[in-house]
Parts: C-alpha cells; sequence; structure tokens
C-alpha cells in the first residue's frame, strides 16, 4: 500500500491519535452508537491537541481509508452498505504501519542529521587574534628553549652571536618604542600647527636625544667624580656587604656607558628618519620617486659632520692627559674578577680620569657611527620602496591602506640585500687592506653599518610584502595579528641564520675579511628583529589606547606605557644582558 505524507501522519498519531476518518462511499444511513461514541472521544482529543497539525495531514488519512473502501464496494457489489468495523480497522492498521516503518526511517534521518549539527556546533570559530595569539604561544615556548639551547652552545663565538642578537633586539625594541611614544605625546600637544612646526619638533628631538647621550654616557663614566673607583668601596650581596673590586666596578660602569649610548644612539637615529620622512612626504617629492634619493646625501654629511665636530673636542681634552699606561689584567677566574689584582693602580685619580676618559671617547665613537647608519639605511630603503611599488610608507615604514606587492617587486628587495652584501664585503675588504684610521676609518664604519642595516630592512619588508602576496586570507599586513606572525617568523629566521652564518665563519675557506663581513651581517639581524617585535608592541599599545581612549587620550595612555616598558625592561636588559655581552667580547676567541 503506497502511503502519502507518513511521517506527518505518524506525528499526527502520537500526539492527538484521532482515528478520524472520512469515507466517501456513499452510505447516508445512520450511525451505529458505538461509532458515535468513538466520535465524541475522537473530538475531545481533538480539542486538546491544540491545532498543532494541519488540516492536510488528516485529509491524507482520510483519503487512504476511502481509497480502500472504493475497492471493496467494487470487488463486492452486493455487500452491505454499511462498512464491516473490523475491515475498516484492518485496513487503518495497514496504513498506519507503514506510516510508522516510513516515519521511523524519518526520525532516523533527522537523528543522525541533528548528530552532526550538534558536532558542527561543538567546534569553534577562531579568528585572527585567536591565530595571532597561538601563534605567540607556540613561537615563545619553542623560542625560549632554542635560546636556552643557544646561549649554552659548545661554540663560543655563537654563544656571543647570540647574546649580542639578543641585547640588540632588546635595544633597539626598547628605544624605538620610547621614541615612538613619546613622538606621539610632542604631537599630540602641537596638533593643528603647520608642517614647518612638525619638522622644528622632529629635529628638536633628534638634537635633544644626541645631547642627552653624550651627557648620560660623560656622566656614567665618573669623570665628574673625585674617585672614579674605590677599592675600599662595599655592595650588598645576598643581603650582606661584600667588598665591590675595581674590575667588578669597571665592568658596571662600561655597562651602563654602553646602556644609555645605545638608547641615546637608536633614538636619535630614529628622531633624524622622522625629519626625513617629513621631507619624503613634502609637496616637492610627491610625483617624483627618484627625488626621495635626494635626501640621503644631506642627512649623511650632516650627521657626519657634527659627529666629527664632537669627535674634535674630545681629541683636544686627551690632548691635556699625560701618556699613561691603562693596562687591563684579564680576569681568567672569578678569584681574579673580584679581586683587585692588576687594577690597583686605577685608585689613583688621574690613571682612572684617563681610564674614563677613553672609555667614553670609545663608546661615543661607535654609537655615533650608529646614527648616521640607521637613518641612512631607512630613509635610503624608503625611497627604494617608493620607487618599486609606487606607495609611500609613513615615516616608520608602515604602509597605509592594504596593498598586495607583484613577486617582482619582492625580488627587487632580495637583489637590494645581495648587493648590499656584496658592498659590504668590498667596505670590509679596504678598511682591513690599507688600515686606514681617523676621518676614513670613521666613514668605513658608517657604510659598513649602512649596508648591514640593509640588509635588515629588505629582509624584514620583503617577508612583509611575500606574506601578504602569498596569503591573501591573512589579511591586511598592519593588523595587529599579522605583526605578530611576522615578529615570530622574522625572530626565528634570524637565529636560524645566525646559526648558519656561524658555521660558514668557521669553516676554512672563509678568511678574516669575510668573518667580518658575516659579524656584521649578523649584527643587523639584531636591528631586524627588535624592529619587527617594535611595530608589533606599537600596534598593541595603540589597540589599548583605543579601547581606553574614554578614561584618557591616547597619546598620554601609550606614553605611560611606554614608560613601563622601559622600567621593567631597561635595568633588566644592562644586568643581565649587556653585562654578559661585555664578558663575552672580552673573552670570545675572535
Amino acid at each position: 500500500m503506497v502511503s502519502r505524507g507518513g511521517p506527518l501522519l505518524f506525528l499526527f498519531i502520537l500526539v492527538s491519535r484521532p482515528w478520524h476518518v472520512s469515507s466517501e462511499s456513499g452510505s447516508s444511513k445512520g450511525i451505529s452508537v458505538e461509532k458515535a461514541e468513538k466520535r465524541e472521544e475522537r473530538e475531545e482529543e481533538e480539542e486538546l491537541s491544540n491545532f498543532l497539525f494541519s488540516e492536510h495531514v488528516k485529509k491524507e488519512a482520510g483519503s487512504v481509508v476511502s481509497e480502500d473502501s472504493q475497492k471493496a464496494d467494487d470487488e463486492n457489489p452486493d455487500s452491505e452498505e454499511d462498512l464491516n468495523k473490523n475491515d475498516h480497522d484492518d485496513k487503518l492498521t495497514d496504513c498506519l504501519q507503514v506510516c510508522v516503518a516510513e516515519a521511523e526511517l524519518a526520525e532516523g534521518d533527522v537523528t543522525a542529521h541533528a548528530e552532526e549539527d550538534s558536532l558542527g556546533d561543538a567546534e569553534q570559530d577562531f579568528s585572527e587574534v585567536d591565530l595571532a595569539i597561538g601563534c605567540c604561544l607556540v613561537g615563545a615556548v619553542v623560542m625560549i628553549m632554542v635560546m636556552f639551547w643557544f646561549v649554552n652552545n659548545d661554540d663560543p663565538d655563537f654563544r656571543y652571536y647570540t647574546w649580542m642578537t639578543i641585547s640588540l633586539t632588546t635595544s633597539i625594541f626598547v628605544s624605538v618604542f620610547s621614541y615612538d611614544c613619546i613622538k606621539g605625546l610632542i604631537e599630540y600637544m602641537i596638533r593643528g600647527q603647520s608642517r614647518s612646526i612638525f619638522i622644528l619638533a622632529s629635529l628638536g628631538q633628534t638634537v635633544m636625544y644626541f645631547t642627552f647621550m653624550q651627557a648620560v654616557v660623560w656622566y656614567e663614566s665618573g669623570m665628574w667624580d673625585e674617585k672614579i673607583f674605590d677599592s675600599t668601596k662595599l655592595k650588598i650581596q645576598d643581603q650582606v656587604e661584600v667588598p665591590y673590586s675595581i674590575p667588578e666596578q669597571i665592568e658596571d660602569r662600561k655597562s651602563k656607558m654602553r646602556c644609555w649610548a645605545a638608547i641615546g644612539a637608536h633614538m636619535a637615529a630614529f628622531a633624524s628618519i622622522n625629519v626625513g620622512g617629513y621631507f619624503q612626504h613634502g609637496a616637492m617629492f610627491r610625483g617624483r620617486p627618484l627625488l626621495c634619493f635626494a635626501i640621503i646625501p644631506v642627512f649623511y654629511f650632516g650627521h657626519t659632520t657634527v659627529c666629527r665636530f664632537c669627535f674634535w673636542l674630545r681629541c683636544l681634552e686627551e690632548e691635556d692627559l699625560d701618556e699613561i699606561n691603562t693596562y687591563e689584567a684579564p680576569c681568567d677566574s672569578d678569584d681574579d674578577r673580584t679581586a683587585n689584582t692588576g687594577f690597583l693602580y686605577l685608585d689613583q685619580r688621574q690613571h682612572a680620569e684617563r681610564w674614563a676618559r677613553e672609555n667614553f671617547s670609545s663608546t661615543i665613537d661607535e654609537a655615533e657611527c650608529d646614527i648616521p647608519a640607521l637613518c641612512v639605511s631607512f630613509l635610503l630603503m624608503q625611497a627604494i620602496r617608493f620607487n618599486v611599488s609606487g606607495v609611500m610608507p609613513n615615516n616608520l615604514g608602515v604602509e597605509i591602506g592594504d596593498h598586495v606587492h607583484a613577486r617582482w617587486e619582492n625580488g627587487v628587495l632580495m637583489a637590494v640585500c645581495v648587493g648590499c652584501i656584496v658592498l659590504l664585503t668590498v667596505f670590509v675588504f679596504c678598511r682591513n687592506m690599507y688600515n686606514w684610521e681617523g676621518h676614513i676609518k670613521r666613514m668605513l664604519d658608517v657604510l659598513e653599518g649602512t649596508c648591514a642595516m640593509m640588509v635588515a630592512w629588505g629582509i624584514l619588508f620583503y617577508f612583509k610584502w611575500e606574506i601578504r602576496r602569498s596569503f591573501p586570507e591573512a589579511g591586511d599586513p598592519n593588523t595587529n595579528a599579522s605583526r605578530v606572525i611576522l615578529a615570530t617568523m622574522v625572530t626565528f629566521l634570524s637565529f636560524f641564520s645566525i646559526y648558519v652564518l656561524d658555521k660558514l665563519a668557521d669553516m676554512d675557506c672563509t678568511g678574516e675579511i669575510t668573518d667580518k663581513a658575516i659579524y656584521r651581517v649578523i649584527e643587523s639581524f639584531g636591528i631586524l628583529t627588535g624592529f619587527s617585535w617594535e611595530q608589533a608592541f606599537d600596534g598593541g599599545t595603540e589597540a589599548i589606547a583605543w579601547f581606553t581612549r574614554a578614561y584618557l587620550e591616547p597619546a598620554f595612555t601609550e606614553t605611560i606605557l611606554a614608560l613601563i616598558v622601559a622600567l621593567i625592561v631597561l635595568p633588566a636588559w644592562r644586568r643581565y644582558i649587556l653585562s654578559k655581552v661585555l664578558s663575552l667580547q672580552a673573552t670570545a676567541p675572535s
């Protein structure tokens, strides 16, 4: 028997049990008492069903019985006009059995689909934030373990490279992060002013950070103190007073000078980059990409002129001092380090002042070479990106908007990196071949640093462009999720490259010149890693400032966060990371 609307009929029967069947067999005679009673029962049950089912189901049930009744009349024309109740019940039972079977099948399908839907609902939808946090967690755990392996490696050179990279990463991160927040606060205070006022403010920041670097390093050298080193000085260690030896005082002064020299140099360099960025975004350079390169020589000669003048002043002061032996006996053991063996001559003022002036001069010389190298390399990379892609980034290298760059544009950045590595090798060869001194040596130092940092910028922006082009689902590369992913990838790439370059430097086929070029490239990876994480943290602070703007101006929020980060990171970096770098630098074989 064919049943139409079986599942619906089954549900109708389960709830209301309506055994209502309308017969159209043509009998108009009276209904028996038994049928009348059942009809009354059906009517009462139908009232309780709350009209849950449509008339369509009831018509389907009635039509099935009517067809069977008509067939029975055709086969038995001589039968009584009133249908036999048992025959009706049998036929209706057969119909209902088929409906029940079909309903059970349908119910099984519904249950299966419901289980699939429940499993689907149990699966959580993930966002870009979840992806960024997941990458950050996995990357952080793996990175920490890799760091432990690297800093405890058997190769002393590789240990030094690792500590140096960690130190440079921390230095560039704290410097740029602090500078960017202070710059935002100053720009908030002078908002609404003309463009020239913003340029003068950035130029004033450059002078301020440069002067700050000179003054603080001079202060930490101890030249202002009547007794720079004191063999009777004590310190607190494990909550007790112990002798503070002269070698320990020397390490402490060196770490403080190097700390503030690096911070001041990086902040002055990025303040100068901001000035150059204002010029590159000026009306004169719009639509003239090649003209953006014209600003590079101006900044190079401007920085070198100022640094040369400061170098001349330091030389005048050193000429007033007598030639005094300042030999420092190496500390081969912890006993030598905690004793004053070979260092008692520094207890005298004239010897200590000579030491202070020499270390102040060497520390400032290195910092003054880093400023033009960092500034020129970044502005040069900005001009190259503008000429290649037609998009001029902002003053910190961020392209406003979502831009997808072609493969050949990424290839140009890699070609620039290769060219800078070749130039770096040439400059290292020239300096070692001719043994130049004085201003020529300083110029070569700046050019070497510029080429090394160009490699870092090229790799950073190459990966940023390539990720956006190869993974369009990642979205805008300026989101916090994309910045964290980029910083994590750059960090792993940097340490893997350092490992490979160290193995290359240990090979016999590489000479002294190649090894020095490799060392400068390894230095640049610290800048690369630090700047990538700075951009990630900068995006995070901007998000925090935006969500708390109802309580405090975003510029003030970012400044407070920068101050908190500096107060936590700077002391730890100077005491435990930079001091370790200086110690390894003095004892490393190469």
